[in-house]
């Protein structure tokens, strides 16, 4: 098989090739048989070895004499082997630019001494029996260095300098890239030493073991037709490629990072034995221009630990894109984060990568990120992540793209047949400064499921209030699609605004949507634009779709089991209702913040079968001088109990809005959420024990839990009624309608 290599960087004539080295673990080797034997294949060409001579000022082993081809110079050995301590260097005559060296006896090349040029040029070296680098050896390559176990360099048009079949020197008349023609079992490179390259590496075998460090000032290229296994390689701003038949494996880190321009490239490629780089990251930093590129690619597994392409804080450029795929096998970064990043100015605005993992089986990741760093100016990058047969899972993680002044925070995709967030996990696109939060997209054949407090947030970090008050911040979409779809624990689907611009539309499509223990899908306006929409319809067939809405966040108490936790907010972290919740808000931690006008965001629920229970409830509330929303319930079968609600009250200054209820068959609505009036007293008491007995501060703890409000509008203070079940639009100006309609059925209030 050719192997052809793709990039010329030096010349054969006009040549320019890549260098690979190989190490080897200093137990297999002490010292070399230190023998440079030439062989007879050049006739009166043959390399002439003069040992004790004198360069660069101290003893070495000088070669010269080779045949001469235009810009090329071969040697040819029949043994070639470099002693601990010993100093080899090739002549370097005038004008010649690459001196191509082979082997053509049945021994291994131990390198355990200093191997160079003495001059410029470049140095291809070629033992199939295989080649070994001890922890002494280095290199003293000015030009580029490139170590094979092929058989042959291969030219094409039937031109070959080849170690089975050593022929004279080929006559090259026209400028060509060599390929590699390898033998049935070509031999391995091991190396333990410490290798390090004027210009481009180049290490190309049958196995690649290299336990110590590599570095060119160029590319660095390896190359296995079954396993490589690497340490430390350092390719400062250049393309980092490493290629093998089957598995590659790193044991430390590889970087192309540099101070200023535009970081290398790194490209990983493997076959079923798949990529490891758990014991090392991957890294390329920018200290001003752009982050490299990542790619890893396998047909087998991937797992790996830190990957991430950024720009450091002060420099200027774009984050560079990370593409990770297995096409047969899984892919696992929860060894560590996977992120690029980059970093604007006013004058040069940047955008971070995109990030993309596509696996044919599962996905498992920690933290996956694309940003725009702080202080920073540009649009973040794109999340993609696709799984085409497997499970997508995140537990106690984020994947975010943000934005963090003016720009537009990137799109998250997921698609798998199934997805799972838990204990915290979390998706995010957000604007924190004056742009457009970026849109959130969750498909799966099956199932999605939210647990245990995680998130999808397509907006704003509450913690960034100060600042986030500006004309054109506003969120983005949320698109959630599968067989059934899942929240409980506390898990929340969110997009809000706190700008001109309208808060993101929350679409979801499914056969089957649960959402308990005050989980929510809330859509929030806290400026002049509109709070987005929520619309919830059937995937595929009405009449076997449902929906059901159930419970209450449990309160989080201290470890006596007496008093309520507060967040940092002061706000009780349970009490709250699950549902669908579309409000518009004046901000309730920010006292100084403007008046809200927009008004709240319309709700419809499409689906067979409609159960609102225990506490549970569907609200388009207007807490401002904004209009509440409608909503629009289109079902078989509607069952409210357990003190279910449907509200769409304005208790600032703007109105309320309509309940249009339409149904083909039954609606009951009957019993009471018995655990009503202890959430209240337990709440109420948290805030009077903190100081907070103003209404403002009251209402906020229940926005959520969707009570009755005795005293509404612009009082002073508000008295709450326990509510059994409610289908309620009010206000203190004008009043929604509510309509309720069953076509074939009953209705039982």
């Amino acid at each position: 098989m050719i192997l052809e290599f793709w990039r010329g960087l030096w010349k054969l004539s006009l040549l320019s090739a890549l260098v690979v080295f190989n190490t080897l673990a200093s137990t297999f080797y002490s010292k070399a048989d230190a023998q440079i034997v030439p062989d007879n294949t050049l006739g009166n060409e043959s390399s002439v070895v003069t040992p004790n001579s004198n360069v660069r000022g101290l003893p070495a082993t000088l070669i010269e004499g080779g045949a001469t081809r235009g810009v090329n110079l071969f040697q040819s050995f029949s043994q070639f082997n470099v002693g601990d301590a010993q100093r080899v260097y090739f002549a370097n005559p005038t004008g010649i630019e690459n001196i191509l060296t082979r082997v053509t006896g049945n021994s291994v090349s131990n390198i355990f001494g200093t191997l160079g040029v003495n001059g410029n040029a470049n140095l291809f070296f070629l033992n199939p029996n295989g080649i070994v680098f001890g922890q002494n050896a280095s290199l003293d390559v000015a030009g580029s260095f490139f170590a094979t176990t092929a058989d042959s360099f291969d030219f094409g048009n039937g031109l070959e300098f080849s170690t089975t079949n050593p022929q004279a020197a080929p006559l090259l008349s026209v400028s060509v890239t060599p390929g590699l023609q390898y033998g049935a079992n070509p031999g391995n490179i091991n190396s333990v030493g410490n290798l390090v390259v004027g210009q481009d590496l180049t290490l190309a075998g049958g196995n690649l073991d290299l336990q110590g460090q590599l570095q060119a000032s160029r590319d660095l290229t390896l190359q296995a037709q079954d396993t490589v296994k690497v340490g430390t390689i350092l390719s400062p701003g250049a393309l980092l490629t490493i290629e093998a038949g089957n598995k590659i494996t790193t044991t430390a880190e590889i970087n192309t990072s540099i101070d200023a321009g535009k970081g290398g490239d790194i490209k990983l490629t493997s076959g079923i034995g798949g990529i490891d780089t758990r014991a090392g990251a991957v890294i390329v930093v920018s200290g001003n221009g752009d982050g490299g590129n990542i790619t890893l690619s396998a047909i087998g597994d991937i797992f790996t630990s830190d990957v991430k392409s950024f720009v450091s804080q002060g420099g200027v450029g774009n984050g560079g894109n990370i593409t990770i795929t297995s096409q047969n096998g899984n892919i696992d970064t929860s060894g560590g984060i996977i992120n690029s990043s980059g970093f604007g100015s006013q004058s040069t605005p940047a955008k971070s990568g995109d990030v993309s993992l596509t696996a044919h089986g599962d996905i498992t990741t920690a933290d996956v990120g694309s940003y725009i760093g702080n202080g920073g100016i540009g649009n973040g990058g794109n999340v993609t992540i696709t799984s085409q047969s497997g499970k997508f899972s995140l537990d106690n993680n984020t994947i975010n793209s943000v934005t963090n002044s003016f720009g537009k925070g990137g799109d998250i995709k997921i698609t798998a047949e199934s997805v799972s967030l838990d204990n915290s996990a979390a998706l995010l696109a957000e604007a924190l400064g004056q742009g457009t939060a970026g849109s959130i997209s969750v498909k799966a054949n099956q199932s999605i499921s939210l647990a245990n407090g995680s998130l999808i947030n397509a907006s704003f970090n509450p913690s960034n209030f100060e600042y986030v008050y500006l004309e054109e911040s506003s969120a983005n979409n949320i698109i959630l699609e599968a067989n059934s779809i899942d929240l409980s624990g506390a898990s929340n689907v969110i997009t809000n605004t706190l700008g001109s611009a309208n808060a993101g539309d929350v679409n979801i499509n499914t056969q089957n949507l649960t959402i308990t223990g005050g989980s929510e899908v809330l859509s929030q306006t806290f400026g002049t634009g509109k709070a987005g929409n929520i619309k919830v319809n059937y995937l595929n067939d009405k009449a076997s779709s449902s929906v059901t809405f159930s419970g209450v966040a449990p309160f989080a108490k201290d470890e006596q089991g007496d008093d309520i936790i507060l967040n940092e907010n002061g706000i009780p972290t349970g009490g709250f209702s699950s549902g669908l919740f579309a409000t518009t808000e004046n901000n309730p931690l920010d006292s100084n913040a403007p008046t809200a006008t927009g008004s709240g965001g319309n709700i419809t629920v499409n689906t067979g079968s409609l159960k609102i229970q225990d506490g549970a409830a569907i609200s388009a509330r207007s807490r401002s001088s904004g209009d509440a929303g409608v909503i629009t319930i289109d079902v078989n079968n509607l069952e409210m109990t357990g003190g279910g609600q449907i509200l769409t009250p304005a208790l600032g200054n703007g109105k309320a809005g309509d309940i249009n209820i339409s149904a083909t068959s039954d609606i009951n609505v009957s019993g009471s959420n018995t655990d009503y009036g202890n959430r209240f007293q337990q709440i109420q008491n948290a805030f009077i024990e903190q100081g907070l007995t103003e209404e403002n501060a009251l209402n906020e703890a229940f926005k959520r839990a969707q009570f009755t409000i005795d005293t509404l509008g612009n009082s002073s203070q508000g008295g709450f009624v326990p509510s059994g079940f409610q289908l309620s639009s009010y206000t203190n100006k004008d009043a929604g309608n509510i309509s309720i309609n069953s076509k074939n059925g009953s209705i039982n209030l």
